[in-house]
């Protein structure tokens, strides 16, 4: 009987677990519908409105699964380029949530996913200092909420004892013993095994961008337990970069009957022609034309050219404002301390996510640490003293400048001549007046 009562209340907490993941990434979609609503992106050159397609979970782990499966590829084509090999990790460690609550729960689960980003990142980095080393991981769960991670890395078969070493000291360090698996990804006879492997390792995308209840969840634990989903190596074209190029590429003779829906052989072919031809460059200075004309005969061989300047905006202030009031709104209507001291962490989180568009690290790290000290307020002084301390503590009032990115985009036209095609000082948000 008490073997009963403990697994039924084990499939409650995960039920209810659940369900505040899948309600936390619909209230993420919903604010985000939200934002597009009452807003309008403005071409300043022309004052033409932009138009928007409302934002879906389900549509952006589409586009995921499509960017990362072209990914592993372009992922072993460098790999074999450097004369390494995949091979298939599985790391899982211990898992329990017999006796938690709902709250005990989601801290218990971010320890052990934190586990599983740091364990891997010292893996790499060890192995790193001598060697080699491509990599694509993803930390997965099951239906029981078991978390555990995959990962194909490429190195040389030659140094294979020595990553096993490093690999073994890490699971006795960070105790991952419970079920691990490494193995070699034949690679002789075609690559099928490969291919295979990539899409059990993109399988959580992939059912993602089929189900939209499963989408809601993935992205939920994603937002509530701060975790990339995907972590690979550094890579010059990233799936925001290839995105934003990919509308102008496709234009091209050589891809103009390419879609999202066709092969992956196109798809691949386009990423690949990205990362031949495209040069990054980044700067804290704005270009003068004389230095531009510079740039953009030096790199004669190149098609594409992305200058990215770190600039001062002055903030919008309507915009946080807005923030602002949504929420001290949420803070006003709770009055239980309890209560509040529970959904703090999701209100400041929420918070700093939606700021993170508009200032810098430092800044951001800033208004945790005050958010941090009023937690104590919170704790020692009550709710009173809590709420009154809030508004005065908010930083944003004294920042008159947040750090943005311009981006600009050169390609080559039919006369081989530089065309500049995208320049992101051009677009502007504009609150709609009713």
């Amino acid at each position: 009987m008490e073997e009963e009562t403990k697994t039924n209340e084990k499939k409650e907490t995960i039920e209810k677990l659940k369900n505040f993941f899948i309600t936390n990434s619909q209230f993420k979609e919903d604010r985000k519908n939200f934002f597009l609503y009452k807003r309008e992106l403005i071409n300043k050159k022309n004052n033409k409105k932009i138009s928007l397609k409302s934002f879906s979970i389900q549509t952006k782990f589409y586009k995921d699964y499509v960017f990362y499966k072209m990914f592993c590829k372009h992922l072993k084509q460098l790999a074999m380029d450097k004369g390494l090999e995949p091979y298939f990790l599985t790391l899982t460690k211990e898992f329990n949530l017999e006796g938690k609550n709902v709250y005990e729960s989601i801290d218990y689960i971010k320890e052990i996913v934190q586990i599983y980003r740091q364990a891997l990142r010292e893996i790499i980095r060890e192995f790193q200092r001598n060697h080699d080393i491509l990599f694509i991981s993803v930390i997965e769960f099951n239906d029981n909420l078991f978390f555990h991670l995959h990962a194909i890395i490429f190195i040389n078969p030659l140094f294979e004892d020595k990553f096993l070493k490093i690999l073994e000291n890490k699971i006795e360090l960070f105790s991952l013993g419970y079920e691990k698996q490494f193995e070699k990804i034949d690679m002789e006879k075609d690559d099928k095994d490969f291919k295979k492997s990539c899409e059990y390792l993109l399988k959580t995308i992939k059912r993602a961008s089929q189900n939209m209840e499963y989408a809601y969840l993935l992205d939920g634990t994603v937002n509530v337990l701060k975790y990339k989903l995907i972590t690979h190596s550094k890579t010059k074209i990233n799936k925001k970069m290839y995105f934003k190029l990919l509308p102008y590429v496709i234009n091209d003779k050589k891809f103009k009957d390419s879609n999202y829906t066709q092969k992956d052989k196109k798809f691949l072919d386009i990423y690949q022609y990205l990362f031949k031809n495209t040069i990054i460059k980044n700067s804290d200075k704005s270009l003068s034309k004389s230095k531009l004309k510079k740039l953009l005969k030096t790199y004669k061989k190149h098609k594409i050219l992305i200058f990215q300047e770190k600039k001062e905006t002055e903030k919008d202030d309507e915009l946080v404002e807005l923030q602002n009031r949504i929420l001290i709104k949420r803070i006003l209507s709770c009055n239980q301390k309890n209560e509040l001291l529970k959904n703090i962490d999701s209100y400041i989180n929420d918070y700093v996510d939606f700021l993170r568009n508009f200032f810098s690290k430092k800044i951001l790290m800033n208004f945790r640490w005050r958010f941090n000290s009023l937690k104590d307020v919170l704790k020692k002084e009550g709710v009173k003293k809590f709420k009154s301390s809030l508004e005065s503590i908010l930083l944003y009032r004294s920042i008159r400048y947040i750090y943005t990115v311009k981006t600009i985009i050169y390609i080559k036209n039919k006369r081989k001549k530089w065309e500049k095609v995208y320049d992101s000082s051009d677009y502007h948000w504009k609150i709609k007046r009713n």
